[in-house]
């Protein structure tokens, strides 16, 4: 109760705060309290996140300042109707295997679409390339009477006799250009999605206003500050190291203030490119030995963009 600043000592942490900063930072736009996840900001976070937040007040940012967060892509139970697998391509035939029954057929190539289903399938940030499993789904602009006639009618026909949905939601039709995976393991990635492919578990991030360029966003969230917001407001209630999100968690993260802080996008075309690594591996860390007895080691394209955003947080080597 005496306490009126941050204490540290070996057997406790006291970080003090207002009634009125605590209600602030809870206000959405529109000012309804809406809260925010003490347990990640005060209770579990590391001292130097702490640190940083007072260090650096002036120039970071909750992520919820400056974006909007979608869910996933939802099926309603449907995966295995609208998940299948390209047999073969001829004009505008297509033959899909389905994944109801493993039953073959013939559908228009309008009816299907780019799609990453799994985080498993993206090893670098940028998404590129085709994928194993195409999503199908009923164009927004096809009548009636066209669906009828096409060949992708008995396809629709088979998957509502099976007591599938055959109708999308909005999330199918939309692809954004950054995606974060629901769940994670050691590789800390978000992803750019230049090309707007559809997803399936992962979250969509969306620029609030045009001052937000999304490749330099993607670039801060991929950084190693970054992972640490990752870590601090993840979803406590898994365990075995993974790391679950939800669109609230997202919201909560730490970054540089993206409209102060300047990056030559060109420099890292190569960092965005190659494939990321677990966590240890990016920053040169050995996991089966005590962390604080090594001298981190990043990998060289890691630490140049890192090096920008500890010198613009005005942060020591310590």
């Amino acid at each position: 109760e005496k306490c009126n600043s941050l204490l540290k000592t070996q057997d406790m942490r006291v970080f003090c705060t207002s009634q009125k900063k605590l209600y602030e930072e809870g206000l959405t736009d529109n000012k309804i309290y809406l809260g925010v996840m003490w347990g990640g900001r005060y209770l579990r976070s590391p001292d130097v996140f702490l640190d940083i937040q007072n260090k650096s007040k002036e120039k970071i940012i909750r992520l919820n300042d400056v974006i909007n967060v979608e869910t996933y892509l939802n099926t309603l139970g449907s995966d295995k109707f609208f998940f299948v697998s390209l047999e073969k391509s001829v004009g505008n035939l297509c033959k899909i295997k389905s994944r109801i029954d493993e039953t073959v057929f013939d559908v228009e190539k309008q009816f299907l679409t780019e799609f990453i289903e799994s985080p498993k399938e993206i090893k670098s940030i940028i998404v590129k390339g085709t994928f194993k499993t195409k999503l199908f789904r009923i164009p927004k602009d096809i009548s009636v009477l066209d669906l009828k006639r096409s060949k992708a009618y008995e396809y629709i026909n088979f998957g509502k006799r099976k007591n599938f949905t055959t109708e999308l939601p909005k999330q199918a039709y939309d692809g954004r250009k950054i995606i974060m995976a629901c769940y994670q393991g050691a590789s800390h990635l978000i992803n750019y999605n230049p090309n707007g492919l559809i997803s399936h578990r992962f979250f969509r991030i969306i620029p609030k206003t045009k001052e937000i360029d999304e490749e330099t966003l993607v670039l801060l969230l991929n950084s190693t500050f970054s992972s640490l917001s990752l870590e601090t407001f993840r979803n406590p209630s898994l365990g075995g190291g993974v790391l679950a999100h939800g669109t609230y968690t997202i919201k909560e993260f730490i970054i540089p203030d993206i409209l102060k802080i300047k990056i030559d996008k060109k420099k890292f075309t190569k960092f965005i490119n190659r494939e990321i690594h677990p966590i240890f591996e990016e920053l040169g860390i050995n996991p089966d030995k005590p962390i604080r007895e090594q001298e981190p080691k990043p990998l060289p394209d890691r630490a140049e963009l890192d090096k920008i955003i500890f010198d613009e947080l005005e942060l020591t080597k310590e």
